[in-house]
């Protein structure tokens, strides 16, 4: 019987959480039909129609060991999700593929399931190529083709077991898979022995060699691996992905905004959010707790903001959750469905960050619709830099889209002082200087050695090349003249410190540099020093930018703005945001409602 909540969902069921989809079971393709095409390229993936085995279980239930480590190769090099080769198809023909990855996967995962000894799964393709009837007609079929390519990138097909896996399964129970754990310095590696040498292989790689006995060679790989851990913890650290957990959230230097608890149905009537839930493990006592939380922070947001508390739903179309989406994530904003999650005390903070990505995303437009990068219309352009905005905002009106032109520019260019200006034209001069000095003195060593009667038109060209060169330094000195000559001048465009850190940091397809992180961490960075700048602190809704705080040397790079440029780029997102709201707000209320279905 399923607990009796005193604090539980409320409003418009949001869907799409863990605990709504397959939290039971494995994804059939019957479920496909449920889902829109954005539902299921968000959802569909290998690990919820083949969760990861538990491999020691099966080992206990009778599988053996060199069985499951053949599995374990075969799922493992499994596409996360359906390959499709261009994702302009149709929407009906990627819905098909889908289809065909979600029953070829379950296909692999139920003959895996009934292979328990080694010599079966040896020949696992032969029992994919009899249920596919490929020998008989598949391959003549299309459907089966297609379904073939569905787990397949590149040529070599997944489930197709060659020696060198064979060799790297027996590796794996030679060092304890599936119940012992291996020691970092031997994963993936197989030690062979030739002519009387041991040697280590890593993939089609050699990572040692020339070893007397099977000992050595594990030392060498050892000693390498603790070499490079200690090379590792000398280079600079990357900041972070999500923020310090608080141990106690503090909030001072403003107003009571309760009187008491809330309930999930006033964060609706106040804030006019769609709904408001919760994962059904978070006890009532925590529910309450964060609650009540982010009760104040939405209210020190909107504050900060100068709107009205309703205005922060953007027309009614943001929803909260808590605990029930994370997915591991501390915090996340979710553009399919326009809900933020907080997991819990871990996600304190970054209210103010997700509600970013919320405004963001609404500049754009209301619906999803992601392209093939995983890019959305928005205000930033999501995971695309390009400018102007004008065409695709034209429903905010040319000056909304101006400032968000400007926003976005703030945040990856500044200008250089005239200090800076100068000392760049001086490393050119420098540069084009020391060009001329290297290349003459080669010349006349060339020329000394009776190189001009050997080949004259090198000297000829070279000649010419040094002609050319000392132009070119003598315009860059020209220029430097005339700037030093014109104090009104300005210093020349130049990429932002604030971006220059981000691409230091970089991470997986570019995280810290994509526009709508950059532009959530300005605005979270702007209602942090607003906030600062009335004495007052919300952690619950933000904490963990401030500009000092990843400035130090053993940082590989600052996530946030700072200087000038902080306060530049602060300054413009709090504009740009206190006039954006009220308009999106504006533009979702003038929408005529749908005409009733007859």
């Amino acid at each position: 019987m399923s607990q009796i909540r005193k604090v539980d969902d409320a409003g418009e069921k949001i869907g799409g959480a863990r605990k709504d989809m397959w939290r039971s079971r494995v994804m059939t393709p019957e479920d496909l039909d449920a889902l829109s095409i954005e539902e299921a390229v968000a959802f569909v993936s290998k690990d919820l129609v083949w969760p990861k085995p538990d491999y020691a279980a099966l080992a206990e239930a009778g599988f053996e060991p060199e069985a499951l480590a053949l599995q374990k190769i075969v799922r493992d090099r499994l596409p996360a999700a359906a390959v499709i080769p261009d994702n302009d198809k149709p929407d009906q023909e990627q819905r098909r593929i889908h289809r065909q990855y979600v029953e070829m996967v379950s296909l692999l995962r139920d003959v895996a399931a009934r292979l328990k000894t080694a010599a079966e799964m040896r020949v696992f393709h032969n029992e994919i190529y009899t249920e596919l009837d490929w020998h008989q007609t598949g391959w003549r079929s299309n459907e089966v083709r297609s379904k073939i390519a569905s787990v397949t990138s590149g040529r070599k097909r997944p489930y197709e077991l060659k020696t060198a896996d064979l060799d790297k399964a027996s590796a794996m129970v030679r060092e304890g898979f599936p119940s012992s754990k291996v020691d970092p310095w031997l994963k993936g590696v197989l030690i062979k022995q030739r002519a009387g040498e041991f040697y280590a292989v890593r993939g089609r790689t050699i990572t040692t060699k020339g070893h007397a006995t099977h000992e050595a060679a594990v030392a060498a790989l050892k000693a390498a691996y603790q070499e490079k851990r200690t090379k590792k913890a000398d280079t600079p650290k990357m900041p972070p992905m999500y923020r310090e957990r608080l141990d106690e959230i503090v909030r001072e230097g403003l107003p009571a905004r309760r009187d008491g608890s809330v309930s999930p149905e006033a964060f609706i009537e106040e804030f006019g959010f769609r709904g408001v839930e919760f994962g059904e493990w978070l006890p009532d006592g925590e529910r309450q707790m964060v609650l009540d939380h982010a009760w104040d922070a939405f209210c020190d947001l909107a504050e900060v903001l100068d709107i009205p508390r309703t205005s922060l739903s953007l027309g009614g179309n943001l929803a909260l959750a808590f605990g029930a989406r994370g997915n591991g994530q501390a915090a996340h904003y979710e553009p399919l469905r326009a809900v933020f999650n907080v997991s819990r005390l871990s996600g304190a903070g970054s209210v103010a960050h997700e509600y970013g990505h919320f405004l963001d995303h609404y500049a754009g437009q209301k619906e999803y619709i992601p392209t093939q990068n995983g890019s959305i219309a928005s205000g930033s352009g999501w995971y695309e830099w390009s400018l102007p905005r004008a065409g695709r905002l034209s429903g905010l009106g040319s000056e909304l889209a101006g400032m968000w032109d400007r926003m976005m520019e703030t945040i990856r260019m500044r200008r250089l002082s005239r200090e800076e200006h100068v000392a760049a034209l001086d490393s050119k001069i420098a540069y084009h200087a020391e060009r001329i000095a290297s290349e003459t003195k080669r010349l006349e060593t060339f020329i000394a050695s009776g190189g001009e009667q050997r080949d004259g038109k090198f000297v000829g060209k070279m000649q010419t090349w040094l002609r050319r060169e000392a132009a070119t330094e003598q315009s860059v000195r020209a220029r430097r003249e005339a700037f030093l000559n014109n104090p009104s001048l300005p210093g020349a465009a130049a990429v932002s410190h604030f971006f220059t850190e981000a691409l230091k940091l970089g991470g997986a397809n570019g995280y810290w540099q994509r526009p709508t992180e950059t532009f959530a961490r300005a605005f979270e960075c702007a209602v942090f020093d607003a906030l600062k700048k009335a004495g007052a602190r919300s952690d619950y809704l933000v904490h963990g930018v401030e500009p000092e705080l990843y400035a130090d040397a053993i940082w590989k790079g600052n996530p946030y703005p700072v200087g000038d440029e902080r306060e530049a780029i602060t300054s413009i997102a709090l504009d740009l945001s206190r006039a954006i709201i009220p308009a999106i707000v504006s533009k979702f209320e003038q929408e005529p409602e749908p005409a009733p279905v007859p």
